[in-house]
């Protein structure tokens, strides 16, 4: 499924590639550690990453991916496999309380969701 990286791409490719990436990381750290920009910019840029630059990117991604003629019926049963497992195991304490009679070490003493103020 996964293909391995073609044999012309060289350390020196990948380091350019991921210098710019961690310098701005870098860079981001230090105005943060200096305090040169205020905290709010901080929050802005986080909202601005998360509604509009993330989606943005990955729209991107998407719509200039090749993807090779290959069946992606192996990839769709392992991924609906784990899914059902996690469902599974998540709701199944779930159901096994609900079935719990009233009254039963399992039930709880009170039916309402919150204790009553006093």
């Amino acid at each position: 499924m996964f293909l391995p990286p073609p044999a012309s791409m060289s350390f020196s490719a990948v380091l350019v590639l991921l210098v710019p990436v961690f310098g701005l990381m870098g860079l981001g750290w230090a105005a943060a550690a200096s305090r040169t920009l205020p905290v709010s910019v901080g929050d802005a840029l986080g909202s601005y990453a998360a509604t509009i630059a993330l989606p943005v990117l990955l729209f991107r991604a998407l719509a200039t991916a090749h993807f090779p003629p290959v069946s992606p019926w192996p990839l769709w049963i392992t991924y609906f496999t784990g899914v059902t497992v996690a469902w599974g195991s998540a709701i199944s304490p779930i159901a096994d309380s609900s079935r719990a009679t009233p009254g039963s070490a399992s039930s709880p003493a009170s039916p309402r969701p919150f204790p009553t103020p006093r």
